[in-house]
């Protein structure tokens, strides 16, 4: 690859500061702020030198709005497209997958796909949400004859695309999520996790999903109260905007059986004041530092922690979390133990919070090893020696955000300028 350009599928570079309005217009965070954790990873892998060119895509290959023009302009200028997913084979995804698998038979460069995986119920028969295997097998084509190996999330999606005719070390390898290697071969850039810390002096981090059970939802809202020195901490771009604007969320996003979860800012979770939105990584890796543990059903609350040095214990809500945590070995309860009386130090008991540091080396370097495979270039090229990065450097130059607080918890002079803000016409990635 011999061009120092390359193409990631996402919304936001780490060294960009759009306002809230383009990220909530354009939904940049590709609906989950936790998608710029691969993000911020990748970029740090593949920044070599300063020379090094990574831009997002905006998730326009998805949506269709790559015209033919643009994409020879992309065969031209790039070395390749690399695309960070999650559990991208589900039914909801169909429509955006045959775009993409439309927009890589087009591309005359490289592709490699980072993480994909198969959404699951956790219950025992439980059938996965998976798109139709035509769908699949176009997609996987498209990628495989531009790559020589496409990284899969955990087992449980290498199990079912095998049944589907794909080899392991072959076409396909387990490599976990690319967000645990942002740091290479440490969990984050301490030497070790610190111990779990339960005390009024140490701040309990909190996550929760839309999709998780409403046992889960009462369970995180018991540590709020049982824990007043805690900070909660919402991803999806729906909770972003409500935080900004003080609207309720829109509850056609939550599954009809959901009744528990917080979407009003009147809810005591967010009126508490312990509550904040990452708008960028650094903001989030610096709220989550210092704290005594996380607990949630997020996977990057778990690795958003775990990155600052902080143990997490992740609740498992789906096939998704669960063959990720599996994988890095992270301390996990599974959901059906949760009672209206559980305690957190009983979830503790017996967990090795310390799992994923004894698993990282080895995991790393498989890692790395499907990433030569495709014949991508990293600062790992020669090993995880090298401490000095090119992303570290220019991170430091960069102007972040801090996390934004809910529309209530702000001053009125603070209200009157966001309310000015929704009411501009904010530069958006479109007029560049």
């Amino acid at each position: 690859m011999g061009k120092k350009k390359i193409l990631m599928r996402t919304g936001l570079s780490p060294f960009e500061n759009l306002s809230e309005k383009a990220i909530s217009d354009e939904n940049l965070f590709g609906n989950n702020v936790g998608n710029l954790l691969y993000a911020f990873s990748l970029f740090r892998w593949l920044m070599t030198d300063e020379d090094t060119i990574v831009v997002p895509d905006r998730y326009r290959p998805e949506r269709g709005e790559c015209s033919e023009e643009e994409i020879d302009r992309i065969n031209q200028e790039y070395s390749c497209y690399i695309m960070p997913m999650a559990d991208t084979f589900r039914i909801s995804f169909e429509k955006r997958l045959r775009e993409y698998t439309r927009f890589i038979e087009k591309l005359k460069i490289p592709v490699v796909l980072v993480g994909v995986g198969i959404s699951c119920a956790l219950e025992e028969g439980a059938v996965p949400s998976c798109v139709p295997e035509e769908v699949v097998h176009g997609f996987m084509k498209a990628v495989l004859e531009r790559s020589a190996l496409v990284g899969l999330r955990g087992e449980f999606t290498v199990s079912l695309l095998a049944k589907m005719g794909y080899q392991e070390g072959k076409h396909i390898t387990a490599i976990g999520c690319p967000s645990m290697y942002t740091y290479g071969d440490t969990i984050g850039k301490q030497e070790a996790l610190h111990e779990p810390v339960l005390s009024p002096e140490k701040t309990l981090l909190l996550s929760n999903s839309i999709f998780a059970s409403d046992q889960i939802h009462r369970f995180i809202r018991r540590m709020a109260g049982e824990y007043p020195n805690h900070l909660y901490i919402p991803q999806r771009i729906e909770e972003m905007r409500m935080f900004y604007n003080g609207k309720d969320m829109d509850l056609k996003i939550l599954p009809k059986d959901r009744k528990e979860y917080p979407v009003s800012l009147s809810d005591p979770i967010f009126s508490s004041g312990r509550a904040c939105f990452p708008m960028n990584i650094q903001g989030w890796l610096k709220a989550a530092r210092g704290a005594g543990m996380a607990v949630g059903p997020r996977l990057h609350g778990s690795v958003a922690a775990m990155l600052s040095g902080v143990p997490a214990l992740m609740i498992q809500k789906d096939w998704r979390t669960k063959e990720v945590g599996q994988y890095h070995h992270f301390a996990m309860v599974d959901p059906s133990v949760l009672t209206d009386e559980t305690r957190l130090p009983e979830l503790m008991a017996g967990q090795d919070f310390h799992g994923p540091e004894k698993v990282q080396k080895e995991n790393a370097a498989h890692y790395l090893g499907f990433l030569k495979a495709n014949e991508v270039p990293t600062i790992y090229e020669n090993g995880f020696h090298r401490k000095k990065m090119p992303f570290d450097r220019k991170l430091e130059k960069t102007k972040a955000d801090d996390p934004i607080l809910p529309y209530t918890q702000i001053s009125a002079p603070a209200r009157a300028l966001r309310n000015a803000n929704r009411l501009w016409n904010a530069v958006t990635y479109r007029s560049k």
